[in-house]
């Protein structure tokens, strides 16, 4: 079973969507914005996730892009044996981009449940939705009718018909999700959801805009090389009109000390890269972003940094410089006894 997992590994880094929707290079810290299907599957009673990213600061247009995403999920009922779990979760994101402050907002639920089929092998369904809002600052726009012939102009008038300055709209998702989980520090995962079910208008003028539909898929997981030392790696793709994005990960984890009980008892410190595809109808032909990744691992806590160095055709106005992230992550840890039965290390 380990020989599979590390061969499907090895697999995952050779492949790696440039998407409307916001995106992050920590994929298994922002469970619900990738399959809602995730609630409730962690190494303990209730998990809280956090990223932050500032992308573009190098770009001169006055404003960096920066996206703010939380959220918590928990099991809320299991029945007398573990074998279900209802769960539930919440999550909010927030993604600010460019001079005009272009503003996302979203606050979505999820509810959800897992079956497991046996002690290692278990699925996964949720669903999600909730409100978002975008916004956007026109005072800081520049229209072509705003030139005299010399400059910019601000005293005349843009000519443009513009109606509102913000929009609400609803939105939709749902996700499922098969795991394996044999022991606490090997187990693999595949999963697919599918997010914008609706594809609510989310125009600010008269001409209907709306949000494409998106399919995100994972795969990944864990295994366990020796007593001191596991491999983690992560892949997604995600298709939204157009255009597609692959994610992948690979991580060496080193454990300074270990838990013969719980993750919650584990420290330990990850490294290592992984790399971001983009491209359209005809595949993934460009190269986006080498990411360096390292996290630390203390107990119930979990802290993630990592670097985009971009390496796309945008790199001469980047200067390579890509996205700086941060990611932490707090898993509550099961009292007074051993943990019934595990789950995927995302």
């Amino acid at each position: 079973m380990k020989s599979l997992i590390l061969t499907i590994f090895a697999s995952l880094f050779c492949l790696s969507v440039w998407a409307q929707d916001i995106h992050f290079s920590q994929n298994n810290a922002g469970n619900l914005l990738n399959n809602p299907a995730m609630i409730g599957l962690s190494n303990g009673p209730y998990r809280v996730s956090a990223i932050y990213r500032n992308q573009w600061n190098r770009v001169d247009v006055g404003e960096p892009y920066r996206s703010v995403y939380a959220s918590f999920d928990s099991k809320i009922l299991s029945n007398p044996d573990q074998t279900m779990h209802l769960n539930g979760g919440l999550m909010v994101l927030s993604d600010k981009a460019g001079d005009l402050q272009l503003h996302t907002k979203q606050v979505e639920v999820a509810l959800g449940a897992s079956i497991r089929m046996n002690d290692i092998h278990g699925i996964s369904l949720a669903a999600q939705g909730g409100f978002g809002q975008k916004s956007i600052n026109y005072e800081k726009a520049q229209f072509g009718n705003q030139f005299d012939g010399l400059g910019y102009d601000p005293t005349i008038g843009s000519g443009e018909n513009l109606n509102d300055e913000t929009v609400n709209y609803p939105n939709l998702g749902a996700g499922i999700l098969y795991f394996m989980a044999p022991s606490r520090r090997t187990s693999l995962y595949l999963g697919g959801a599918m997010y914008n079910i609706i594809s609510p208008n989310v125009t600010f003028t008269n001409f209907r805009t709306n949000l494409a539909s998106r399919l995100a898929f994972q795969l990944g997981g864990s295994a366990e090389l020796s007593q001191k030392v596991d491999v983690l790696a992560n892949s997604q793709m995600q298709m939204q009109q157009t255009y597609r994005e692959w994610t992948s990960a690979i991580l060496g984890r080193y454990i300074f000390m270990s838990s013969n009980y719980n993750s919650a008892g584990e420290r330990a410190f990850a490294l290592g890269p992984g790399l971001r595809m983009s491209g359209g109808q005809d595949g993934f032909g460009t190269f986006d972003a080498l990411i360096l990744i390292a996290r630390l691992d203390y107990e119930s806590m979990q802290l993630g940094i990592s670097y985009d160095v971009n390496m796309s055709d945008f790199e001469t106005a980047t200067a390579n410089r890509g996205g700086f992230e941060v990611s932490f992550v707090y898993t509550g840890a099961y009292q007074g006894r051993n943990q019934p039965s595990y789950c995927p290390r995302f």
